[in-house]
């Protein structure tokens, strides 16, 4: 055997041991590749492209996953180089045999201390010629993460990356380690194309690729610098910019068949002409979607009809290979188009999901419409209605007399034509008050089915006379929003007899049209509020809870009566409630004398029953008129139903007798102490404090016996407070935003719908919630399902329900944009305070309940970030849930602030509403906690701890709670070692107190009773508590901003090695910022914050605890700093 048979043995048996090893390899690897199709951005789904890979597209990137499986098993980031490659590995990874890799130790710190001194153009010249030889990318990768690597360490060593590999093998010009980190990370597309139009030098790269120019377009931008459509670097930097599109997300390269798609479609609009810059415009819009079978058969379609292909490419781009070619056809057989011009306006048409509407198409052309005209109607073509005969009947009415629309106007048209049922009706009433030119009609179609359409022609006879200057728009937002209020009548009685006559004065009007006809004409009539002025005067200063009234029809006696005690106490709040006492008294006393109805009796007999029975009812109605009469004064306004239902006089009488005094005990701060409660008394209880019998029944036995807790103190009978009163007016001329307040009116419904599937589909209890709302929401309206899940989370609480079912009564306020202020205020109370209390209360357990499948769904709807190191279903749909209450809080007080700012004070004059606070911890006072919403208002342990009571305010003229504060006497070292203090929290004025008065009385107020509680006893200080985040200071929002300002912002640092000023029994000039520690609910339940704020000292200076003998203290030093 000769010298070239044993080599050519040799070489064989090497290919057959390199087959072997490949073949290996690659059946490891195999199972790590993605199984099927990659993903692309670039074709449709109905194109070849979308078929299986080629074979051989399918084996090289295998072999790139086998080189890249070799690559991190010889080297390690932390190790380095791990072992030298033999033969077989070298061969896999392209690195020529005799390139040796691995050095001592020695060596390879010599070669990277040299590496520091090593200029780059030095480093650049020994990476390219080590990297030479080397014919793959993860072979060169390897070698220079072993050889290379540690010559460019004069600055951050660099990563070998597809950009710095290309940069490497291809890039001229001087170096600097600057450029190269720059380069390094750029795609590697962007590179490529870069240097194939002529920027060759590194720093011509970087200075071009600096900025935008770093999304996944690089793939199509090359391809379209290889087929000579972008030819500049001027072109490929006005390439807008796209980093990370949604379509690429998930993919890193494309596949050969996006590629010979995008090709295919670009060399053939290169073939026709079509001009470069509409090439590179076709292909920047939006996903390119390249679908080569649609663009030859719509270019068959329009060749057919001999259009002209290269105008129309470079006017519609993408469209002629996107839209289906039935879309085409539409344009040039039913419209009959047949120019490039004509069917370049039609971009709308060709690029929206709905299918044309053909008959309308017809009469549109049957009327002589021209092809501008269709242009103008493209978007009303394809309106999506469920009967396809409406835009025909809408085109029918308004281009005929006497509207006359044409093309054009026709093309603005939508509510009109979506749905034709009472179409005729609404634009009858327009035409009979002369509203019949396009505009005037155009600007009405946002009424169109927000109302009933019978309703709009009584609107137009209020508000035509009315209208003035004032334009087509200004006058259809009136109707609009009187139409959503639904009180037709209200504005018509309202603006007859207050004699209004302009539109100004109407939109006024309709703050007061959702109380009905039949109030308004009450208040104007019998109450001699004659003037727009003084109605609104009324019901913005003196008609507390009106809105929450439901007197739509007729005013009876029990009405009227109500209705005039409400007026007399400037509270309307029980109207609704007193109206069905009477009822309900009138109806049982009726039934107690006559009993039901008699049966078998002929028709004369029943007619003398009837008679008889109606004799009855007006003689009993009577009778309880005259009990409640001398209910309500003691009563405060409010109707006992056990004091009506009485058999007797007699038995009225006696009741009385037992509830009189009873409800001055309870308005005196006392009130019942046995361990049990009679009926009367739990209602008495619950009518003071606003709440229910039966949650005064269950927690009467744990509150009572707590009375000798304040027996230690002197306190007077009541304390004298004064809150000045504000009057506050929506500002001439001012909107409040509808959009939001109807999100607020649409909120009980979704609840409602997301509380029927929560169980039982939580997809249908999704539907409405999207995650992009949450990204762009930049108002509540965005956000109202939202809102939803959260109310929902929260539902069962008392004050969220109660909010909602306000909401419902006050619905047509809230979608006519008209609420007082306070229902503003009502609303920034339960954002930021009654809807978190309840989540914190009832969240966590609901969401717990869910499957991880429904949880994951939700948390996904959400859209709200959550951070990658929260673990677990259930805490991540916790952080999500957080999340979206930060997001709605955010929003809605931005919002509210905005509101708020358009009800300027008016006469802010020194009247005063004199009021009673009585310090007290007899048992019914625990309820107190019930009418100002706290979030411990079921928290008995707070109140069994004897440092603890309350302050609670009366209004003796309303004869009703109008607020309370927490009282805590508690000795606090950091004060006074020996002296206790009085720290007070809890500043809450009832909601429509709050609104009524200013805010900063109202503290004052709460604050100077207690400096007189505790100058009366010789106590150390009064203070009060950081609010901690925790709202410890008050649910009111306004209260919480005040004392923030007014006490927190300017109160210093309390330190121990001076003096704090002792003002011997007046209010500190600047409050005193004290560390130590306060429990602000119960011990150890929670509440916690660490500093108080001193606002008043006792005129004994305090001795310092550190003392050892207390008859040798010496007088302590403390100051205030800032």
């Amino acid at each position: 055997m000769n010298l070239g048979e044993t080599t050519a043995e040799q070489q064989a048996a090497g290919r057959c041991a390199y087959r072997d090893y490949r073949a290996t390899l690659l059946t490891t690897v195999a199972t790590k590749l993605p199984a099927g199709n990659r993903y692309s951005g670039w074709h449709g789904p109905d194109d070849a492209a979308a078929e299986p890979e080629h074979t051989f597209s399918v084996f090289r990137h295998r072999i790139e996953a086998l080189r890249e499986h070799l690559y991190y098993h010889y080297y390690d980031s932390w190790h380095g180089l791990v072992e030298d490659p033999d033969a077989l590995a070298r061969r896999a990874l392209a690195i020529p045999g005799d390139l040796r890799l691995s050095y001592p130790l020695a060596v390879r710190i010599f070669h990277a201390v040299l590496g520091i001194f090593t200029p780059a153009r030095v480093a650049l010249w020994i990476a390219k010629h080590q990297l030479r030889g080397v014919r793959s990318y993860r072979g060169r990768q390897l070698v220079f993460a072993a050889l290379v690597r540690r010559w460019f360490t004069s600055g951050r060593q660099l990563e070998y990356t597809p950009a710095l590999d290309f940069i490497f093998r291809h890039a001229q010009g001087p170096a600097s380690h600057e450029l190269l980190q720059s380069l390094e990370h750029k795609d590697l597309c962007w590179l490529r194309a870069c240097y194939k139009v002529g920027e060759r030098s590194m720093a011509q790269l970087a200075s071009r690729l600096k900025g935008p120019l770093e999304g996944n377009d690089g793939p199509l931008v090359e391809l379209l610098v290889d087929e000579g459509v972008i030819c500049s670097a001027e072109e490929l930097t006005a390439w807008p910019c796209r980093c990370r599109p949604a379509y690429l997300r998930v993919i890193d390269r494309h596949s050969q068949q996006d590629f010979a798609s995008a090709r295919t479609i670009v060399r053939r609009l290169v073939q026709l002409g079509v001009a470069p810059g509409a090439i590179v415009n076709a292909c920047q819009g939006g996903t390119p979607d390249f679908q080569p079978r649609q663009f030859e058969e719509n270019l068959a379609l329009l060749e057919a009809h001999r259009i002209e292909v290269r105008p129309l490419a470079e006017a519609v781009g993408k469209l002629l290979w996107t839209a289906p070619a039935a879309r085409w056809r539409f344009l040039l057989d039913i419209l009959k188009l047949n120019d490039a011009a004509e069917l370049a306006r039609f971009t709308d048409f060709l690029a929206a999901h709905a299918e044309p509407n053909a008959r309308l198409a017809n009469a549109l052309i049957e009327r002589g419409t021209s092809p501008q005209g269709l242009a103008a109607c493209q978007s009303v073509l394809m309106l999506d209605t469920r009967d396809s005969e409406a835009p025909v009947h809408a085109l029918q009415r308004i281009a005929g007399p006497p509207f006359s629309f044409g093309a054009e106007d026709f093309g603005h048209v939508r509510g009109y034509a979506r749905d034709s049922s009472s179409l005729d009706t609404f634009l009858d009433a327009l035409a009979r008050h002369s509203l019949t030119a396009p505009a005037e009609v155009l600007a009405f179609e946002r009424c169109y089915q927000a109302f009933q359409s019978e309703w709009l022609s009584p609107l137009l006879d209020v508000a035509v006379p009315r209208r003035g200057q004032a334009t087509a728009a200004e006058l259809a937002d009136w109707v609009y929003r009187a139409g959503r209020i639904g009180h037709v009548e209200a504005c018509a009685i309202g603006a007859h007899l207050l004699g209004l006559r302009s539109l100004p004065d109407l939109e006024r009007l309709l703050a007061v049209a959702p109380l009905g006809a039949s109030v308004l004409r009450y208040l104007i009539v019998d109450k001699r509020l004659a003037t727009l002025k003084s109605l609104l005067d009324w019901f913005y200063d003196r008609a507390a809870g009106v809105l929450e009234m439901k007197l739509w029809r007729p005013l009876g006696d029990f009405e009227r009566f109500s209705l005039d005690d409400a007026f007399d106490r400037c509270c309307y709040t029980r109207v609704s409630h007193n109206i069905s006492c009477l009822h309900e008294a009138a109806h049982s006393r009726v039934q107690a004398l006559l009993g039901p109805r008699p049966l078998g009796l002929d028709a004369t007999a029943l007619a003398a029953y009837d008679e008889a029975r109606q004799q009855v009812i007006e003689t009993q109605r009577r009778a309880v008129l005259e009990d409640a009469g001398r209910i309500m004064p003691m009563t405060g306004g409010v109707l006992f139903t056990s004091l009506l239902e009485v058999a007797s006089p007699e038995q009225a009488e006696a009741r009385l007798a037992v509830v009189a005094p009873l409800l001055d005990e309870l308005l005196a701060g006392r009130g019942p102490t046995d361990p049990t409660l009679a009926d009367i008394e739990a209602e008495a209880v619950a009518l003071v404090y606003e709440t229910t019998p039966g949650n005064v029944e269950q927690l009467w036995s744990s509150v009572t016996g707590r009375q000798s807790d304040l027996a230690s103190l002197v306190l007077a009978d009541h304390y004298p407070m004064r809150w000045r009163k504000v009057h506050r007016r929506l500002r001439d001329g001012a909107q409040l935003n509808i959009k939001n307040l109807s999100a607020i009116a649409r909120l009980p419904a979704l609840v409602s719908n997301i509380r029927a599937h929560w169980s039982s589909s939580m997809f249908d209890a999704c539907k409405g919630l999207r995650p992009s709302q949450f990204r762009a929401a930049a108002d509540v309206d965005g956000l109202a399902h939202h809102l939803a899940v959260l109310c929902s989370l929260a539902y069962g609480d008392e004050q969220v329900d109660g909010n909602l079912r306000r909401w419902e009564q006050i619905r047509e306020s809230l979608l006519a944009g008209s609420v007082p202020y306070e229902e503003l205020e009502q609303l920034q109370t339960f954002i930021d305070t009654t809807l978190p209390d309840a989540l914190a209360v009832l969240a966590s357990s609901r969401l717990g309940r869910l499957s991880d499948n429904d949880a994951r769904l939700l948390e996904r709807q959400l859209g709200a970030p959550v951070p990658d190191d929260v673990a677990g279903m259930a805490a991540r749909l916790q952080s999500a849930i957080a999340a979206t209450l930060h997001k709605v809080q955010t929003t809605s007080r931005r919002w509210l602030a905005r509101e708020r700012g358009k009800f300027p004070k008016v006469r802010d004059g020194q009247a005063e509403t004199v009021l009673r606070a009585i310090a007290s911890k007899a048992p019914a006072t625990f309820f107190a906690r019930q009418a100002v919403a706290l979030c411990t208002r079921y928290n008995v342990d707070m109140w069994k701890e004897p440092r603890h009571s309350h302050l609670v305010v009366f209004d003796p003229a309303q004869r009703c709670m109008a607020g309370m504060a927490m009282l805590f006497l508690e000795v606090v070292p950091a004060i006074d070692p020996e002296r206790p203090a009085l720290i007070i929290r809890a500043l809450n004025p009832v909601a429509r107190y709050a609104s009524q008065h200013d805010v900063a009385t109202i503290v004052d107020a709460f604050f100077d009773t207690a400096l007189s509680i505790a100058a009366d006893n010789a106590l150390a200080a009064v203070a009060f508590p950081g609010d901690g985040g925790m709202d410890l200071l008050s649910n009111v929002p306004a209260v919480q901003r005040d004392i923030q300002k007014r006490y927190v912002g300017r109160a210093g640092r309390y330190l121990s090695h001076k003096a704090m000023p002792s003002a011997h029994g007046r209010r500190l000039d600047r409050p005193a910022r004290v560390d130590a520690p306060f429990d602000g609910y119960a011990r150890g339940g929670g509440g916690n914050v660490s500093s108080l704020y001193v606002i008043w000292r006792g005129g004994e200076q305090a001795l310092p605890a550190s003392s050892a003998d207390p008859s040798q203290r010496q007088e302590a030093a403390w100051t205030t700093t800032a």
